[in-house]
């Protein structure tokens, strides 16, 4: 994919596309990362289509997108330990977001009582939410 069709600036993901966005609640990453020459070009062409403004493109799918094309698989590091809520509740609706069950917390209260009071929209049908 070239993020510039006139310039030799040219995309390749260093692993596929996992559906995960990397939530800056609890987000660690090296500035040096990100003042890489590539990295700075992916910025500048995001800034340039003004997606931000117009679209309301947000941080997490700008990070997330940055980390899965620009890093290798290796070099990330998904906690999955403990359990983390990041839901977007209106008027007792859940419209976004979710409880994730950490790998440490099997089985816990907390969780079931979320998934019992908030079922998963119907976007997240299928999914683990």
């Amino acid at each position: 994919m070239k993020v510039f069709p006139d310039r030799r600036y040219i995309l390749e993901p260093s692993f596929e596309y996992d559906l995960w966005g990397y939530y800056n609640n609890f987000f660690i990453t090296p500035i040096a990362f990100w003042m890489r020459k590539d990295v700075q070009a992916f910025i500048n062409h995001f800034d340039r289509l003004g997606g931000w403004y117009k679209y309301r493109w947000n941080d997490l799918i700008f990070q997330s997108a940055a980390v899965q094309i620009f890093l290798p698989k290796a070099k990330v590091y998904k906690f999955t330990d403990w359990t983390y809520e990041h839901a977007t509740i209106t008027k007792g609706e859940l419209l976004w977001g979710g409880i994730y069950e950490g790998s440490l917390d099997k089985e816990l209260k907390e969780v079931k009582e979320f998934r019992n009071k908030y079922p998963a929209p119907e976007h997240f049908v299928g999914r683990s939410y």
